[in-house]
């Protein structure tokens, strides 16, 4: 569900986008959501969960210059064997919101 905001931006997503993805009705979208806001910020939420927050967790036991090392480096290693490169979500979601407001 995560990939058409993630890749083409929350504001450049439609509901109807979501729904072809998910293979849900846009009533069950709404049921399970309430709006494509609370959605995207759930999506959003998860992805740190479950990357950055994951990869901050492994760098905190490491010292300082290691760590940054270390962190970048688990980065452009998920985004070089990511075969759809996605890039970062938060990186990706940044950009949509600076360039909707410019």
């Amino acid at each position: 569900m995560l990939l058409a905001p993630w890749l083409r931006g929350n504001e450049a997503t439609s509901v109807r986008d979501l729904i072809d993805k998910t293979r849900i009705t846009g009533a069950s979208l709404y049921n399970a959501f309430g709006d494509e806001r609370t959605l995207f910020a759930k999506s959003l939420d998860r992805y740190v969960e479950n990357s950055v927050a994951d990869r901050i967790r492994r760098c905190r036991a490491l010292p300082p210059r290691e760590a940054i090392e270390a962190f970048f480096s688990d980065v452009l290693k998920r985004s070089l064997e990511d075969p759809e490169r996605k890039e970062c979500m938060l990186v990706n979601t940044a950009s949509s919101i600076y360039w909707a407001r410019a």
